[in-house]
């Protein structure tokens, strides 16, 4: 029976795993790839092979991926964020590699079973969309602006989930805010009081906070999280991947990007937007005016409603009108409950069970961990990780630990989020 991967229980251990995650996986990787090199095999051992190769790079890729968002160790965050991109490099470089796409593209497709024989088309085509069609030199640029952008790519997360930022309001500009969330801010020895840009300091804030000016401050700050620095990266990434894509035959990265989506183009994606636009433009003109409307009830003078306005007087309409307020609400959405009742819901849905493991070793002990069965059998393992602290990733996401391989390795999956159903409550968010 397949058996979760363990995690470690210790800093040395934490190294210890990235190590044979990583660097043990891609020497793997490039091994196998030796083997295929030097061997004429079957079209299913081929394929095994490749099957091999790739699941390394991913178990690679995956692990790196994990630590380098969710885990507290910087310097670990450093390694891993280095470990990934090796694994990125190594995978650009394996699909320009010409000798292997012609063993791949040597296999019979017509032996396979749909299964593969769709594995070994969707391979070869990412062998092109690699540009191993290319000279040498073209295939030389293309890898190194990959993995420019794999680095691009790291260092705009990195300045994001290290960018919180402080605004200093007055104790007064608390007002409309729950009592325990103002019991957790108090004033500090100049009398302000600090809010983050954290989202449960940051969300209840805009929401609730009656204070135009301060709610303004609070979500400048909030939106200005890793500006100006990821303005520079933005920029130098946009000008790459436009760079790969026309030394690939198109004319931008959306039309690269789309050409294996069911949206097909570049063109499609502005049709598709467009025609939202046009269908979603009236309800939102609507509710832009109820909003303004409503604000200027409680400000006359104002005239014209600012994005800070938003989740407040949407708030605000809630109530009036319907009766519903959430800092009501939030009393019966804890944390703890709003887990349990999504595992319920989504068990029901899919026939799954969930089991806690509470002596999981993970990184950090904020971390809840659940083995997911389904008829007794188990499927993988679920870790959630649903509270902000320093270097962690700050939106909500999943990252695959372990990507699950039938009779191979159970999924393993990390939940990086920060827990916003009780957004009005600091004591559990």
């Amino acid at each position: 029976m397949l058996l979760p991967l363990d995690l470690p229980a210790t800093r040395e251990g934490w190294y210890e795993f990235l190590a044979q995650r990583c660097d043990q996986q891609l020497e793997t990787a490039r091994r196998t790839v030796e083997v295929l090199g030097r061997t004429h095999d079957d079209a299913e051992m081929t394929l095994a092979r490749w099957n091999t190769v790739t699941l390394s790079v991913l178990n690679a890729t995956a692990a790196a991926t994990v630590i380098r968002q969710a885990h507290p160790d910087a310097e670990l965050r450093e390694r891993a964020e280095l470990a990934e991109q090796e694994a990125s490099a190594l995978g650009f470089s394996l699909r320009q590699d010409r000798g292997l796409y012609e063993a791949l593209n040597a296999v019979d497709a017509d032996v396979l079973d749909p299964g593969a024989s769709r594995m070994l088309a969707m391979s070869l085509r990412e062998f092109r969309r690699a540009g191993v069609d290319l000279d040498a030199g073209r295939r030389r640029e293309l890898r190194e602006l990959g993995e420019r952008c794999t680095t691009l790519t790291q260092q705009f997360e990195r300045n994001l989930n290290s960018d919180v930022r402080a605004v200093a309001v007055r104790p007064e500009q608390l007002d409309g805010l729950p009592d325990e969330y103002v019991a957790a801010h108090p004033p500090g020895r100049d009398g302000s009081v600090v809010i983050t840009t954290e989202y449960p300091d940051a969300l209840p804030f805009l929401s609730l906070a009656s204070d135009a000016e301060a709610r303004l401050s609070v979500a400048t700050a909030f939106e200005s999280r890793g500006w100006p620095d990821n303005d520079a990266v933005l920029r130098e990434l946009f000008e790459l991947r436009a760079r790969r894509a026309r030394l690939l035959g198109f004319d931008g990265w959306a039309d690269y990007d789309a050409s294996v989506k069911m949206i097909g183009s570049g063109t499609a994606i502005r049709r598709f937007i467009d025609r939202l636009t046009l269908a979603a433009a009236p309800v939102a003109e609507r509710e832009a005016r109820e909003l303004s409307q409503r604000m200027r009830q409680d400000h006359p003078h104002r005239a014209q409603l600012t994005w800070a306005d938003v989740p407040y007087y949407t708030e605000v309409l809630r109530r009036e009108r319907f009766g519903v307020d959430g800092r009501e609400v939030s009393r019966y959405l804890s944390c703890e409950k709003v887990v349990a009742g999504l595992l319920e819901v989504t068990a029901e849905l899919f026939g799954l069970e969930y089991v806690a493991v509470p002596d999981a070793s993970s990184w950090h002990p904020d971390v809840i961990t659940f083995d997911v069965l389904r008829d007794g059998t188990l499927l993988g393992r679920v870790h959630l990780d649903l509270h902000p602290r320093p270097g962690k990733f700050t939106h909500d996401a999943h990252f695959p630990l372990v990507r699950g391989v039938a009779g191979r390795q159970l999924r393993r999956v990390c939940c990086c989020a920060t827990c916003r159903a009780t957004r009005f409550s600091t004591t559990t968010s």
